[in-house]
């Protein structure tokens, strides 16, 4: 005679989740769980302006990564930023000259952060001046992560205050249209 399994079901609950203290510990979203053990290390990405209510920030995508769990509210570190590829697309246009570059740097505590800045000059320039732009941008970027910790590089890249202090110091080369960190990422 056949004998029956017995399957035993774990209940699942919803948990809220929540950015890091940095970011006040905004409200993130709910997350479907078994157990606290289940929701640690889980990722979510969302849209900047969700959590800011700001829609100006629209065109960025942070990452977030679940560290812990208190209370029952999962709290997260962040991962990541990156500018949304529609948005970049936009910035370059016809008679301009667009540049690019990735690079690893590592920051006060000693993570790798791979980061990637994209620059627009106001008209079209020559490669030379390009190479010059983009060396003395990655120095720049390299020394101001070397003496920050990594909530300090997320908070002043999404609050703009990298990206107007590169844009004041290259302009000397070069007038420059736009300057963005394109992404931010802590590499393992």
């Amino acid at each position: 005679m056949a004998t029956k399994k017995i399957v035993k079901k774990i209940k699942q609950t919803w948990m809220p989740m929540h950015a890091p203290e940095f970011l006040n510990k905004a409200y993130l979203g709910e997350t479907l769980t078994k157990g606290e053990s289940s929701v640690t290390g889980k990722s979510l990405t969302l849209n900047m302006s969700t959590f800011t209510n700001d829609m100006k920030k629209q065109n960025a995508e942070i990452s977030f990564v679940v560290k812990s769990v208190v209370d029952g509210k999962a709290l997260t570190s962040m991962k990541g930023y990156k500018l949304t590829n529609s948005y970049v697309k936009r910035l370059a246009r016809k008679g301009r000259s667009k540049i690019e570059d990735s690079f690893v740097a590592k920051n006060q505590t000693g993570q790798n952060m791979r980061i990637k800045p994209v620059i627009i000059t106001t008209t079209k320039t020559t490669n030379s001046l390009n190479s010059k732009i983009r060396l003395e941008a990655r120095e720049l970027i390299k020394t101001y992560v070397s003496k920050n910790k990594d909530e300090e590089i997320f908070k002043d890249v999404m609050n703009q205050k990298i990206q107007k202090e590169l844009k004041q110091s290259l302009s000397k080369i070069y007038p420059l249209r736009n300057v963005e960190i394109r992404q931010v990422s802590i590499v393992k």
